[in-house]
């Protein structure tokens, strides 16, 4: 014990004493850097995924209604518009309903067709019967117009034979005797005169006024033989009037031995029947005048009416046809529904795929909506995975990648077929799809694949991974001169990492952050 207290003594002695004899050194260590040299890298990126199938739907039921029979299972390859399944209703409804809308459709065509046919044989029928109308009204109204022609002429005839008369009578002065100055005679009842020249003048007027003429029935009009008849009305009351006078001169003149009482009461007598003669044929023309123009209006209205039965008929033969297309299209939107509700009792593959998943069994009850398989398109079949946002700007679509899958050998080619549009919030990645440019039988869907993207060879920086600071998800690196950096990081290899900046430069000095 003694021994190694000296000992300790003598080694304290020493030290105490060498230190005296020697001057203390202190060394300056620099902070330690590292300088940043840009390197030949061609990136790879690993990502994971699963196999999905480019369409892989769900199969549905539309009805109501038990599995009768079920013709797929799982894994079994199907064509387009193959039966998987069938469904069956309890009471066999869909059929007899189906039944019942086809014989309803038939009895409302048939229904529907006799009543448009009715309407146009209706139809046909008062045209017809309104063309032979209109001929019989043409010729009834062409025989009442003739009547009235002739019966005008018949009276211009009488009209002139009179004014003749007349015309002749008065010529012949010789025959009478007038009062006094011989110009005028007294007549009685009337208490005037009258003029024998006045007279002779107004049935030289009625002669040139109402020329003797018949009028030719095809040279004339309806309307014309209406004014032609009031024309002749208006000249028989004329003659009239000429021939009252003639009457009453011819009744006073006083008679003499080359004018006897005889020969005077002739020519009143023959004067008084052509008055006689005159009022009838104003009281006939005028009659057969007014006959002439109800008769047409009559024969006219019988044409509007059946002109109206032909309208009520077009009416009507456009209503049945109408009515009969409702009934008919109502019919056959229920018939339709009927055979879509067959239709809905069969299930078929709506295309070519694999059934991947069953859901139901023979029997089972379903209900519209509930899924009963599931079927996928196994010919184009793709990986769902994601990259970091900082490779956005180095993918395309149609860029090559490796594919490997758990479980079977070899690689696969794929492309990315798709890129996603936006950014993850929460991991900053990017959804891309890679589809299989050779799938085989062997693959199946969900199975784990293993992607690997090759990036062109590019100059970059990498640094060893504990020169890099982090703080709230962001990266940093350090200058020499202290400066903070912020870089986004990406492949990493042996302990290094590749960052990306626009402040690096080639040559800069990086401090390990310890050092600060």
């Amino acid at each position: 014990m003694k021994t190694l207290s000296f000992l300790t003594l003598f080694v304290s002695l020493f030290f105490v004493g060498c230190a005296s004899e020697t001057t203390p050194f202190v060394e300056k260590i620099e902070p330690q850097a590292f300088v940043l040299h840009r390197e030949n890298f061609q990136p790879e990126l690993s990502l994971t995924g699963s196999v999905q199938s480019e369409k892989e739907v769900p199969l549905s039921s539309k009805i109501s209604g038990h599995v009768e029979a079920l013709l797929v299972d799982v894994g079994d390859s199907v064509l387009e518009g193959q039966v998987l399944l069938k469904y069956v209703l309890g009471d066999n409804a869909s059929q007899v309903d189906f039944q019942n809308s086809l014989l309803q459709l038939d009895t409302t065509k048939m229904v529907a067709e006799d009543a448009v046919r009715s309407a146009h044989v209706n139809l046909q029928t008062m045209e017809s019967q309104h063309n032979q109308n209109i001929k019989q009204t043409d010729v009834s109204i062409q025989k009442i117009f003739e009547t009235l022609l002739t019966k005008i002429n018949n009276t211009k005839t009488l009209s002139q034979q009179i004014l003749r008369f007349l015309d002749q009578t008065m010529g012949a002065s010789s025959q009478f005797r007038y009062q006094e100055d011989g110009t005028t005679v007294e007549m009685l009842g009337y208490g005037n005169t009258v003029d024998k020249q006045k007279l002779l003048n107004w049935i030289e007027n009625l002669a040139r006024k109402y020329p003797e003429k018949n009028v030719d029935r095809w040279n004339i009009s309806e309307q014309e033989i209406l004014l032609e008849a009031r024309s002749q009305i208006d000249f028989l009351k004329d003659l009239k009037a000429s021939t009252e006078l003639f009457y009453q001169l011819a009744v006073h003149t006083p008679t003499v031995s080359d004018f006897s009482a005889e020969k005077r009461d002739k020519i009143a007598s023959q004067a008084a029947d052509y008055l006689r003669s005159i009022d009838a044929d104003i009281f006939a023309l005028q009659t057969q005048m007014e006959s002439s123009i109800v008769e047409k209006e009559t024969l006219q209205a019988g044409l509007l009416k059946t002109y109206n039965a032909i309208k009520d008929a077009e009416a009507q033969l456009q209503l049945s046809q109408a009515s009969s297309e409702n009934q008919v299209s109502s019919a056959q939107t229920r018939v339709n529904l009927a055979q879509t509700f067959q239709k809905e009792l069969i299930l078929r593959a709506p295309f070519p795929g694999v059934i991947t998943q069953k859901f139901v069994e023979v029997g089972e009850l379903v209900s519209p909506g509930n899924t009963v398989l599931e079927l996928a398109d196994m010919s184009i079949l793709k990986v769902n995975t994601s990259i970091p946002d900082t490779f956005i700007g180095k993918i395309k679509k149609g860029m090559k990648a490796d594919i490997l899958l758990d479980g079977i050998s070899g690689t696969y080619q794929g492309e990315i077929s798709k890129i996603y549009p936006s950014v993850d919030s929460q991991t900053r990645n990017l959804g891309i799809e890679i589809t299989f440019l050779d799938p085989s039988d062997d693959i199946k869907l969900h199975m784990f694949a293993r992607v690997l993207l090759r990036f062109d060879s590019e100059q970059i920086f990498f640094v060893p991974r504990e020169y890099i600071s982090y703080a709230a998800d962001k990266s940093f690196v350090f200058l020499k001169d202290g400066t903070k950096v912020s870089v986004k990081t990406g492949t990493e290899k042996d302990g290094f990492v590749e960052i990306f900046s626009e402040e690096l430069q080639e040559g800069s000095a990086l401090l390990f952050p310890s050092s600060l």
